[in-house]
């Protein structure tokens, strides 16, 4: 993708970390006071958890950035080659010791002397899960050391999601007795996720009056994405260099649909809750509750869905609000969302098409009755709101938009 075409300075989503595009919630900022407190206080242990990409090195940087001095903290991660070496290295600049801390005995006694002062040495050990099992050794050496009954290292792991077994097995010596702060890094929420996608795009230069991403294109983003931000940062990627290839200045739920069928992403398990069920984004006191599409295929009777959503999509793939059971229908085939003046059938540049009233249609505005095609399934639009307001003047042919409750009679007249 180049950010020149979308009138920015660098690229927003790139794969590489960059502490300048970070976005930091109000978790990050619990997490970093629990981080400090271990780092000020003794006899502390604080375990920061979350699932591969969701910014625990990034909230290192800024945790490290944040203070004014790191005497006393130790940095470690997977990748460190000899933990009493660095340690030593440390601790040799720390303290007036007159000889070079050579052996485990000279590292124990400036631990112990720099417990003395006031101070607890702190490890922060990041992608602790990844550590050697000799390295693990290290640690449970360290844990051990004490001064007048007080642990004389304290300790800040960041790790993915396995790694509270493996304290509870591996690692239950270095908890001790010491204060033990768990915290969880979640993954972000519907709202946090279009705020973390406009912060990049504003610290690289976009303009505040020009959304790049649209609303629907931005839930499609979550969706797909769970609010991971490495997930996010792959697909919003994928999504813009569609946009520039169709010499789009913006990026619609077109663009995301299509960046999800070249990535060939899943949706979440977590995301596949029926959208009855959810209510992150239900639309609230609305006359469009009343308003449903009811889903047949062939002569069988599928489901009623009710539209009492901001966005319904539909599509072949099992993450889709409503599952289309059609090998003509796309992955990801259309989407119907809400606005000011209704609803708006969008469909997201399926393969074969959408037709509504046996017309093919791009964008269509509903109107009761409608009728939906995608493949071989069929959805009838009914709305028992809009009959109420709509004039005496009906068009020829169409019919009343009163759901029966015989639902077989309703889904005789569809086609």
């Amino acid at each position: 993708m180049r950010p020149e075409f979308f009138d920015l300075k660098k690229g927003p989503f790139e794969s590489e970390p960059d502490y300048d595009l970070s976005y930091f919630s109000e978790q990050h900022g619990r997490a970093v006071n629990l981080m400090g407190h271990a780092l000020w206080n003794r006899a502390c242990l604080v375990t920061v958890f979350g699932e591969y990409g969701i910014g625990k090195t990034m909230l290192v940087e800024r945790f490290i950035k944040g203070l004014r001095s790191v005497t006393g903290l130790v940095r470690l991660d997977a990748n460190i080659s000899n933990i009493r070496e660095r340690i030593a290295h440390e601790l040799q600049e720390l303290l007036p010791v007159d000889a070079t801390l050579a052996s485990d005995v000279d590292i124990e006694r400036a631990c112990k002397l720099y417990l003395q002062q006031g101070r607890c040495l702190t490890l922060l050990v990041d992608d602790v899960d990844l550590l050697s099992p000799e390295k693990i050794l290290e640690l449970h050496w360290l844990g051990s050391l004490e001064e007048d009954g007080f642990p004389a290292v304290n300790f800040i792991l960041l790790g993915g999601l396995d790694m509270e077994p493996m304290l509870d097995t591996n690692l239950h010596s270095t908890v001790g007795d010491r204060q033990w702060h768990r915290f969880y890094i979640r993954r972000m929420n519907e709202e946090e996720t279009g705020q973390y996608i406009q912060r990049r795009l504003r610290m690289s230069g976009a303009s505040a009056s020009k959304d790049i991403f649209t609303p629907s294109a931005l839930h499609l983003v979550f969706r797909y994405s769970s609010g991971n931000p490495r997930a996010i940062n792959r697909l919003c990627k994928a999504a813009m260099e569609c946009a520039e290839k169709r010499c789009m200045l913006f990026v619609s739920d077109r663009e995301v649909a299509l960046a999800i069928e070249l990535l060939d992403l899943e949706m979440d398990p977590q995301q596949l809750e029926h959208p009855a069920r959810r209510k992150s984004d239900r639309l609230e006191q609305s006359v469009r509750a009343r308003a449903r599409l009811v889903h047949s295929h062939g002569d069988e009777l599928i489901e009623e869905i009710p539209l009492d959503r901001q966005r319904i999509l539909l599509g072949r793939d099992l993450g889709n609000d409503v599952v289309i059971p059609s090998a003509a229908a796309s992955r990801y085939h259309a989407v119907v969302f809400s606005d000011a003046h209704g609803l708006l059938l969008v469909d997201l540049h399926s393969t074969n098409g959408t037709l509504v009233n046996d017309k093919p249609v791009f964008k269509h505005r509903l109107r009761r009755n409608d009728v939906i095609q995608l493949g071989s399934s069929r959805l009838k639009y009914v709305n028992e709101v809009e009959r109420v307001f709509e004039s005496d003047m009906e068009e020829p042919g169409r019919e009343t938009a009163v759901l029966q409750h015989d639902v077989t009679g309703v889904l005789t007249r569809i086609g």
